[in-house]
């Protein structure tokens, strides 16, 4: 527990912003700071007697909104020299002294930037889904997606108070691991058409070149009515439940429950009786369940209400007492102007939608949980984030970076190392859909025991019969 009192002194023009911003970076210790707003056009933190001096330029949100896109960073950024770390508003000027330090970086607004998505308020970029891609960000163009900016920044600021004030100990967060599924397929959809099959059948031979992924369709779409799911090549759940559990982890699995855009939204339905068994199961073997957001969802607050009371309304039809507060949006289409403040109002407290479909890395800039900005208040709302670092489409998909195993194993290994650096979450989301072949299954496997540092002995793993066809 620090003994220092400490003073932070805000821009009355940035107070509501910074406020938030001191929130993401002193957690708890907030409530032992005084924080309080002036005319300086700098942010001040103190005892009275030693002084950590900050730039502060951003965010100016009395400005017309249609000048807002004036104040993004100006690119190319520059750097600071030690240790290689951009700089999104303010000069890489840092002096030291004995009582005090002047920065010339706007942290704080760097932050900001970060944490409520500017960019993709002032930005109409958006890819064929209406999403805001990776590439359309400034963290693709200028090289530091990979990097938890957010999180380098608030580390640099503790490091600083620790140094001028001895007495003052941030506690050390030892981070964690969040494994996750979205169940956009929990069977597979070529049971009801000879015409799908045959096509799939086609892709399993010529795409995905797998005789074994063949063998096991053609035995599902023979004997489903007969074995279950025990062929199935999208049913991994029992197999996906064991792995996580022989790693010391619960997984967390979101389920569709409306159909807003067709098809694309799954071919089940939430309260049949096969989603009603699986529920039960997921819950009675200590898993988690939430909330998978329909396609057009994020932009329509009654449809969220809607599938919300549909979720909630199966799982009390599956006798678990449970309520439904936790979201991830489907394809992950997000509006930062909006979607924040529709998840709330539809009764949602947690949203884990925070990663770019196209690209792993930091869409927020941190792995840490935070309360979510509001754009339309222009104010903090009671909506906590779980940012999303890797999904195994962003990897693998021909549709994004289509990378080689040993490529996303890399990646991986460079994300995880920056997550645990800094204390935040290593957020895994792996389809139980897209574990159809052995190769698939060892590569989430791998990426599951690495996160956890766990090293499991070859065969530690049950399953549901694939490898002994």
């Amino acid at each position: 527990m620090p003994d220092t009192s400490l003073t932070i002194c805000l821009p009355k023009s940035r107070e509501r912003a910074l406020r938030w911003v001191c929130e993401f970076v002193f957690g708890q210790d907030l409530t032992r700071i005084k924080v309080e707003a002036g005319d300086a056009d700098t942010i001040r933190i103190t005892d009275g007697t030693k002084t950590i001096t900050l730039a502060s330029e951003f965010p100016v949100l009395s400005a017309e909104r249609s000048t807002w896109a004036q104040q993004a960073p100006q690119e190319p950024l520059a750097r600071l020299p030690a240790g290689d770390v951009m700089v999104l508003f303010g000069t890489p000027d840092i002096q030291h002294g004995d009582d005090r330090i002047t920065c010339g970086v706007d942290l704080l607004g760097g932050i900001f930037f970060l944490l409520s998505r500017f960019e993709e308020i002032i930005s109409p970029a958006r890819d064929a889904h209406d999403r805001f891609a990776s590439a359309s960000s400034l963290g693709f163009r200028e090289g530091y997606l990979n990097e938890p900016l957010a999180d380098i920044y608030r580390d640099l600021l503790l490091s600083w108070i620790e140094a001028l004030w001895p007495g003052w100990r941030t506690p050390d967060d030892a981070g964690g691991v969040a494994i996750s599924c979205d169940v956009d397929e929990p069977f597979d959809r070529c049971l009801g058409s000879v015409r799908a099959f045959a096509r799939t059948l086609g892709g399993d031979i010529l795409k995905r070149c797998s005789a074994g992924l063949a063998v096991r369709r053609t035995l599902n779409f023979a004997l489903h009515k007969w074995v279950g799911t025990r062929f199935d090549p999208c049913y991994t759940f029992d197999w996906y439940m064991d792995l996580c559990e022989a790693n010391g982890l619960k997984a967390t699995f979101y389920f569709i429950a409306g159909h807003s855009a067709g098809s694309i939204d799954g071919s089940y339905d939430i309260d049949e009786p096969r989603i009603i068994e699986l529920l039960q199961k997921i819950s009675r073997r200590g898993h988690m369940i939430a909330m998978h957001g329909s396609y057009n969802t994020f932009r329509d607050p009654e449809q969220l209400k809607r599938e919300r009371a549909a979720l909630g309304a199966a799982l009390g039809k599956a006798s678990l007492a449970q309520d439904v507060i936790e979201n991830r949006q489907h394809y992950l289409r997000w509006d930062a102007a909006c979607t924040p403040d529709y998840l709330f109002e539809a009764g949602f407290r947690v949203d884990a939608s925070g990663g770019f479909a196209d690209h792993p890395g930091f869409r927020y800039g941190t792995a840490r949980a935070f309360r979510m900005w509001s754009w339309r208040t222009l104010g903090p709302i009671d909506l906590e984030q779980r940012p999303l670092i890797v999904m195994e489409g962003s990897l693998l998909s021909p549709l994004y970076l289509q990378m080689t195993y040993d490529q996303s194993i890399a990646l991986t290994d460079q994300l995880q190392s920056r997550v645990m650096q800094y204390g935040g979450v290593y957020s895994l989301l792996w389809h139980n859909s897209e574990l159809e072949t052995a190769a698939k299954r060892g590569l989430f496997s791998r990426f599951v025991q690495s996160a956890n540092g766990f090293a499991m002995p070859t065969g530690a793993i049950g399953g549901t019969g694939f490898d002994k066809i």
